[in-house]
């Protein structure tokens, strides 16, 4: 989408995407093998298909705001022209969730740890994990960078940026020795986590400026 490519594939990707996310249209009848048709049609095993809301059987069928913060992300960068009533639900059932409590703190439904995982605030690079910078990228691409709930993350953003205007690597999530290049060295500054934070810090600015 991010290239420009209008493909009607493209589009039944969007569709089976919010589908995850709101359950709508989700199969229901499963084989004696325990297999369910998925989005392509093909027979999968049913464990594989998550959803509705971010379930996920590695977190014993709760809520996982890991795999939440990848499907906004997706959701985000479908044309708000070509937003169906179904995908335009799949966004707000996941705006709901993810503002349910204050992003910052990092304490999302469904999470079995007692404690928020501290993995969140950790920025890094490239994004084979999770953290907070690319849950609010997918909610200020979605329109809610002047959002008062979204405050308190962009402070948290703003915070980690040093005295020359950079972001450390904090997090390599033990990928590094799977990578073909190197993307920088850990607890350095890096250009690459500079640019998601401050592509996000300017775009959240840019729309509390069109309020």
């Amino acid at each position: 989408a991010d290239l420009g490519c209008r493909d009607a594939r493209l589009t039944k990707a969007f569709e089976w995407t919010a589908r995850t996310v709101s359950g709508e249209g989700l199969p229901k009848k499963v084989t004696k093998e325990g297999s369910a048709e998925s989005g392509s049609g093909k027979l999968v095993p049913l464990s594989y298909i998550t959803g509705p809301m971010f379930t996920c059987r590695a977190n014993k069928g709760n809520s996982c705001a890991w795999a939440g913060a990848k499907v906004m992300l997706a959701l985000s960068r479908c044309p708000e022209k070509d937003r169906t009533p179904l995908i335009k639900r799949a966004i707000d059932a996941g705006v709901d969730y993810f503002f349910t409590n204050n992003p910052a703190s990092a304490l999302f439904l469904g999470e079995t740890a007692p404690q928020p995982d501290q993995r969140w605030q950790s920025f890094h690079f490239p994004v084979a994990g999770f953290d907070l910078l690319q849950v609010a990228e997918a909610l200020v691409t979605l329109g809610y960078g002047n959002d008062p709930r979204l405050t308190d993350t962009l402070s948290l953003i703003q915070s980690k940026q040093n005295e020359q205007g950079q972001w450390l690597l904090e997090k390599n999530w033990g990928y590094y020795h799977k990578w073909w290049v190197k993307f920088g060295s850990f607890n350095k500054p890096n250009k690459w986590v500079t640019l998601r934070a401050v592509r996000v810090l300017k775009r959240a600015a840019e729309q509390v400026r069109a309020t």
